[in-house]
């Protein structure tokens, strides 16, 4: 919501305080913007790691999604998720102070809106992807939080934003745990994966996880049959094959 006012008064000053005093600034959204900025760069990360500044802009993003201040969750989030982005520091914290919890709950209530909300979960899962890629400990964090439910409501967002930033957490779990790949072959995964793929067979996909996705799961993989099977199952039961894309998209 453009020019939406923020009651800064009203956020508790253990979330404040440390983001204008890192920023030097005394509004919380110059605070946030400066901080996005500052954190593109591997420098500037590394710097605001040291200052611990991550669990403060989760508390941030908490505090934002309650209050229902889209216009500056969507940039707290944002904030996060370049902090993030290849600093180890920030993705041992993220872990730590229960930060796939508190993405999880905002994805939730943007995903399960009548008209989802692609920007705040397409940011959400952003985050995810590059915590993701920190390792195996915390891929297997992200997992059991996220599988298989809540992958399969993201899975069944048909919208080119979303199905990007799945897929690549998808395929970083599955690559750096291959004892994934197998849990997201068989019930209940494999609707996931359809899911992704009718996404994509409509709306179609910008980035490359996709492919590499399918490419770990069929060719590296012996998984091609089974997930071949529910999607032919899926055209027959749901009669999805009757679109635009034409008759019997997989058969």
């Amino acid at each position: 919501m453009v020019g939406e006012s923020l009651p800064e008064f009203n956020y508790p000053k253990d979330v404040l305080q440390p983001l204008l005093s890192t920023s030097n600034l005394s509004s919380l959204q110059q605070a946030q913007e400066i901080l996005i900025k500052d954190s593109r760069a591997a420098v500037g990360r590394a710097e605001l790691a040291s200052k611990n500044i991550l669990p403060t802009v989760l508390k941030l993003v908490e505090s934002l999604h309650r209050a229902s201040s889209q216009e500056y969750l969507m940039q707290a989030t944002k904030l996060l998720r370049n902090l993030c982005a290849g600093e180890v520091a920030n993705q041992n914290s993220f872990v730590e102070h229960n930060g796939i919890e508190t993405v999880l709950t905002v994805l939730r209530s943007a995903a399960l809106l009548s008209d989802p909300d692609f920007g705040i979960i397409r940011l959400s899962l952003q985050v995810l992807a590059n915590v993701s890629l920190a390792g195996a400990e915390h891929q297997q964090a992200i997992w059991l939080k996220l599988f298989p439910n809540e992958f399969f409501i993201l899975a069944s967002i048909c919208s080119l934003e979303t199905s990007d930033p799945l897929c690549m957490i998808l395929y970083t779990c599955c690559d750096g745990k291959p004892g994934l790949a197998i849990e997201l072959c068989r019930d209940p995964g494999l609707p996931i994966v359809a899911g992704i793929i009718w996404t994509v067979a409509s709306v179609g996909s910008r980035e490359d996880w996709f492919k590499l996705l399918l490419s770990r799961l069929c060719l590296e993989d012996i998984h091609f049959p089974a997930l071949f099977f529910k999607l032919c199952e899926g055209n027959a039961s749901e009669d999805r094959g009757n679109t635009a894309l034409g008759d019997n998209v997989f058969s």
